[in-house]
């Protein structure tokens, strides 16, 4: 396993693009001409219910580590619209509400219990796929142990999914959740114009400032060392997607993702008389996110590539909020800040929208759509409603 102390930094390869060369991508977004057959029979094939047969044996069977989570389960619906078929994991097959809503959700899904932590764990899970999307990775701004609840999670569960995939004999390419943590340093650049690209990386961040940031910088780093270092002679083929703060609808009625809740705090009235903090940085839609997963499956272009997926430009966060005011009037939504925003950062996403021909969604209807679902689930309440009651 790595060395929190003693991380190394390799460069991912650049694979070069054929000119004119488009991705096959899935569905409304895809390139018809250049669409696999599978992908054409998951559009003209249904079942009674008017849902896709996405279980059909003949088409490739994809892998979803932490199924569950509010990333991965707006991916495994994208695959399974796509015409995957899909297997996710989750830590505890035990857990009633995380497993009863995903096979409520996706009923012709097959889970398998796994632990980032355990050597192994994940062998059995990799039978007879072809791809991983590895999306299980805590996302906890602040922890008790950084160590044991953050960096051993990201970096040991990360080279645990490549161990299991190097060693499975169907697995072609492993697609890795990473983030614009592991892009932008703690301290901005001098050029406050400057735009990050994929060739920038983290390289202040520590266990003990920013132990979030740095665990999602150190496991992006072990994976591209193990794929560079790699000596089996089925290479491993690596996508890397980093995206920024991921706003927008959630499938479950959960309140446990960092978005959801900051979202939530929005609309509560919690941030109301403390205002927000001076946060600013990137955003991007969970939907746009999970078909970036898709995409990346299988363009070939995209092998051995990081991508930026952003909005171009930070959002702080009282920023957000106002996004909310026209549909959310009526909620107390914060309108002051705890202090000036010091830094908004510039993002270059032109990786994405070449190569996986990535078309953002305004954030204005993320955040619309999220405050809308947040309400929808009971999650906040309808101040509206409750004067009515």
């Amino acid at each position: 396993m790595m060395d929190p102390e003693n991380p190394k930094t390799p460069t991912p390869p650049k694979e070069e693009q054929k000119k004119d060369q488009k991705p096959a991508v899935g569905y409304s977004w895809l390139n018809p001409v250049k669409v696999t057959s599978w992908v054409l029979e998951a559009m003209l094939i249904k079942d009674a219910s008017g849902g896709f047969e996405s279980q059909h044996p003949n088409r490739p069977l994809v892998l979803v580590t932490g199924a569950a989570g509010y990333l991965a389960a707006n991916v495994i619906k994208v695959l399974i619209e796509s015409g995957y078929r899909v297997r996710g994991t989750v830590r505890n097959l035990e857990d009633k509400e995380k497993v009863e809503g995903l096979r409520k959700e996706f009923p012709m899904i097959d889970l398998v219990e796994s632990d980032l932590l355990k050597e192994g764990s994940f062998d059995k899970a990799m039978d007879g796929v072809k791809f991983v999307v590895h999306c299980a990775c805590p996302f906890i701004p602040t922890v008790p142990d950084p160590q044991r609840d953050l960096f051993e999670p990201a970096v040991n569960g990360a080279l645990n999914v490549l161990n299991s995939a190097q060693k499975a004999a169907t697995v072609k390419r492993v697609i890795l959740t990473s983030s614009m943590a592991a892009v932008a340093s703690e301290k901005p650049p001098e050029d406050k114009d400057y735009k990050y690209t994929e060739k920038d990386w983290n390289i202040d961040s520590t266990l003990q400032q920013g132990p979030y940031r740095y665990a999602k910088t150190q496991a992006e780093k072990a994976a591209w060392e193990f794929v560079h270092n790699n000596q089996d002679p089925r290479k491993l083929e690596l996508v890397v997607l980093n995206p920024s703060f991921i706003v927008g609808p959630p499938l479950f009625p959960r309140n446990d993702s960092t978005s959801v809740n900051l979202v939530k705090s929005f609309l509560d009235g919690t941030l109301a008389e403390k205002g927000c903090q001076p946060a600013c940085y990137g955003a991007v839609d969970v939907r746009d996110v999970a078909k970036a997963h898709v995409i990346a499956l299988e363009v070939a272009q995209a092998n051995g590539n990081r991508f930026i997926l952003s909005s171009d430009k930070g959002i702080s966060h009282l920023e957000l909020a106002v996004l909310l005011k026209q549909e959310f009037k009526n909620f107390p939504l914060p309108s002051k800040e705890v202090s000036a925003v010091v830094f908004r950062p510039n993002m270059d996403t032109t990786a994405a929208k070449t190569v996986l021909h990535m078309e953002f969604t305004p954030i204005q209807k993320s955040m619309n759509d999220m405050a809308r679902q947040l309400v929808k689930f009971g999650l906040v309440q309808d101040p509206t409603k409750a004067k009515k009651k």
